[in-house]
């Protein structure tokens, strides 16, 4: 149990997405319903996870740090759209606002990067 005991609360963390527990139903060869409202720890049990332990101690540690990122990327992307300002402007002989000016091509390389 001092072996199991980690490797559960490792995989009880949030950090953990459906990509996570992919890749551990395929290692360990064994369907765990971990998106079932009833999955329970015997379900969980039941797989060979001893058998894959330094996979899956790999598997949530890359969590954890893809989880970071996100994190940090997430605050990187809305502190930019949150300062960002489109000048728009009326376009000649044209009584309402139709253009936009200013520095276009920076904020459409910024919106390229951040919708990858």
């Amino acid at each position: 149990m001092t072996e199991i005991i980690p490797l559960v609360e490792a995989l009880a963390k949030p950090t953990i997405r459906p990509r996570h527990w992919d890749e551990i139903i395929e290692m360990c060869k064994t369907d765990i319903p971990y998106d079932n409202e009833a999955f329970n720890l015997s379900q969980l049990l039941e797989a060979p996870l001893l058998s894959h332990k330094e996979d899956i101690e790999d598997i949530t540690d890359s969590a954890d740090k893809q989880f970071k990122l996100e994190k940090q990327l997430n605050q990187e992307i809305a502190s930019f759209w949150e300062t960002a300002e489109f000048d728009i402007k009326n376009f000649k002989g044209v009584d309402a606002p139709s253009i936009l000016s200013g520095n276009i091509l920076d904020i459409q390389e910024k919106f390229e990067e951040h919708i990858m």
